[in-house]
């Protein structure tokens, strides 16, 4: 009997992220695709950290600042709302705009006019990320598809200084690029996934 591997290579660029416990260990899908849950910006926010979500982090208050230029007087639990309002699929862009009434909104079509520029700020130098195990944990090929499972505690070897097993990490990162304003562009927030690992990842879990 033959096991029959998947393999996906990653993409060149950030497509997004989605949804799923860190310390949970996942069945195999039978496609790639379909693992995780796809969430809302906000709930993506919540999964990177404080960093992005706290009322008080810089990612959250640039965001409620912008949303203030777009809607004078909105509230910080108004943003929320609307961050939250829908979930955004992978490699899918969702603009924060005021629609005729006044109410901000959040769609994949966007306003009238909208632009395609680049944001004309620098991100932030310190990441807005967290950071996770994946050793035995995210991966659970040995019980899906019968193979040995222990590659991913050993085959990155050991610590030339601890003298113990390296660990595998996945990070999930929010990256905000503040704009100015030119051609009705406030600011962009990504989200990515990514492991930092010179390795080779089968049957994504």
């Amino acid at each position: 009997m033959v096991a029959q591997a998947i393999w996906v290579d990653a993409p060149d660029m950030a497509t997004g992220m989605k949804l799923f416990d860190h310390n949970g260990a996942y069945p195999t899908p039978q496609h790639p695709v379909n693992f995780g849950t796809i969430g809302t910006p906000w709930q993506l926010m919540k999964q990177v950290g404080d960093c992005a979500s706290n009322p008080r982090s810089e990612i959250f208050e640039e965001i409620v600042r912008r949303c203030a230029q777009i809607k004078p007087g909105v509230t910080a639990d108004e943003v929320v709302a609307v961050l939250n309002s829908k979930p955004i699929p992978l490699n899918t862009t969702f603009y924060i705009y005021r629609k005729e009434g006044g109410n901000l909104v959040m769609d994949a079509v966007g306003p009238k006019g909208m632009t395609a520029i680049q944001p004309d700020g620098e991100k932030s130098a310190t990441p807005c990320q967290s950071k996770y195990p994946l050793n035995n944990r995210a991966v659970n090929s040995k019980g899906e598809a019968n193979f040995d499972d222990a590659c991913y505690s050993k085959c990155l070897g050991l610590d030339p200084v601890d003298n113990i097993a390296l660990t595998w990490w996945g990070i999930d990162r929010a990256n905000w690029t503040p704009a100015s304003g030119f051609e009705n562009l406030l600011g962009v927030l990504e989200f990515e996934n990514l492991v930092p690992a010179d390795a080779v990842f089968m049957m994504p879990n």
